[in-house]
């Protein structure tokens, strides 16, 4: 479990199928017992000896071969054939009606059968079922079972669904009981307690969760940081820093730079620089960079400079560039224009295009065609071409086959054409018979159908 959002959703997840499970059981009519189960009440009472005139009746024949002092024979019978059922949803479904019938009729024993199943989506299925049903009635007992039954991730679920809660029952037995909780399973059943606890009192759950042992605190403050972020971003980052490292560290920073960052994008940007250069510094600086530059194009310019040079400051640039353009689509332009030749301007120029084209393209052909830098003005043509070939691939062509013969006209009819010839095959393939190209051009778009 990588974060508490995450946590939330396999929750809410397992909650549908039980809810699902439990409709299927309890909103069906009721279903006459298997023989061999009914009721001493619901069996006829035999006469003490049959008629002289009448032959004793012919015994009814067993539903089981196990042996009639086992109560749980006909159970563990119905739940072997629910599993060779072929229709996965009503195995699934037959299976956990039965496992249901017999939890309420001896539910260690129904735990029991579920010990030797071989690991998969029943075993799971039936384990949580189990586990649940035990847990609201004797807490203790089912932590023991859990403890010797769960084997894998998928059922470790029982953890954080018990904890959850137990935590909202009583977060105090919900601490004491931690100390049942297997190694392998902890982080669930500490980060399920903090969850709960934060969302009641985020400082009493964080003094906790940081005087906990080495092998829980980091998992438990994670968790806390997760709730304090929707408040209070900053204080999340501050004890973030202090009290973790490591990738608890980044994938806390990284939440709540999310909630900081439209409110404060200058905090938001001095935090994105101390980071270490990789993923989480770039990730981030992207948000930063848009939300800067909507409200102050000139520091976020400046700010992006700081950042490492190559992918982290195109790929924030590019993200100025559009949150930029939303406010004013002149300036973006011009900052394109006036920056120095080469791949940094080649790459602001392929992405100002993209944008300038959106909303008209002859003011991005206009503009880049005004373009100093040879390598910029190509790189620009070339992605108007494909770019208005989007939403218009024939007059996309039809101005990309007027551009001076060469990589340039090569680049833009090629990613025009491909478009046209996506969406109206006939009509491209019939432009380019007639097309005054050249040769190798034709041939090279002919070799694309």
């Amino acid at each position: 479990m990588t974060s508490s959002t995450s946590r939330r959703l396999i929750l809410v997840a397992l909650l549908v199928v039980g809810v699902g499970v439990g409709w299927f059981f309890f909103g069906r009519k009721p279903v006459a017992p298997a023989d061999g189960m009914q009721s001493a009440a619901a069996m006829p009472s035999a006469p003490t000896s049959p008629p002289a005139s009448q032959a004793p009746p012919t015994p009814a024949a067993p539903v089981s071969s196990a042996p009639a002092s086992d109560p749980g024979a006909d159970f563990r019978s119905l739940l072997e054939s629910a599993r060779s059922l072929p229709n996965p949803r009503e195995r699934t479904s037959e299976f956990g009606r039965v496992l249901q019938r017999w939890l309420e009729r001896d539910a260690e024993a129904a735990a029991g059968y579920l010990r030797p199943l071989p690991a998969g989506a029943l075993r799971t299925q039936g384990l949580l079922m189990a586990l649940d049903f035990i847990s609201r009635r004797d807490p203790d007992r089912a932590l023991a079972l859990a403890g010797e039954l769960v084997t894998n991730r998928d059922e470790q679920a029982f953890y954080n669904l018990f904890f959850d809660r137990l935590a909202q029952e009583d977060t105090a037995a919900a601490v004491r009981r931690l100390a049942a909780v297997p190694a392998a399973s902890r982080e669930n059943a500490v980060r399920a307690v903090t969850d709960v606890w934060a969302r009641r009192d985020v400082s009493a759950a964080l003094e906790w969760a940081q005087k906990l042992p080495e092998s829980d605190r980091a998992f438990a403050v994670e968790s806390a940081l997760h709730t304090l972020s929707e408040t209070d971003p900053l204080r999340a980052i501050q004890v973030a820093e202090q009290s973790l490292t490591g990738p608890a560290l980044y994938r806390a920073i990284a939440l709540a730079l999310q909630k900081l960052t439209p409110e404060d994008p200058a905090a938001a940007a001095a935090i994105v620089t101390r980071l270490p250069a990789g993923e989480t510094q770039t990730l981030a600086a992207l948000d930063v960079a848009r939300a800067l530059a909507a409200r102050n194009p000139t520091e976020a310019l400046n700010w992006i400079r700081t950042l490492p040079p190559g992918a982290p400051q195109r790929l924030a640039l590019n993200n100025a560039l559009d949150g930029w353009a939303a406010k004013d689509p002149v300036a973006p332009g011009t900052y394109v224009a006036q920056m120095p030749a080469g791949t940094a301007q080649d790459a602001a120029a392929d992405y100002f295009a993209r944008l300038a084209c959106a909303r008209s393209p002859q003011s991005a052909i206009d503009w880049a065609q005004a373009l100093a830098s040879d390598s910029a003005r190509q790189a620009a043509l070339v992605t108007i071409g494909s770019a208005w070939a989007q939403g218009e691939p024939a007059a996309a062509v039809q101005w990309a086959a007027t551009l001076p013969i060469g990589p340039l006209q090569t680049g833009a009819v090629s990613g025009a054409f491909s478009y046209w010839l996506q969406r109206e095959p006939v009509a491209a393939q019939a432009w380019l018979a007639a097309a005054n190209l050249p040769a190798d051009l034709k041939a090279r778009l002919s070799a694309s159908r």
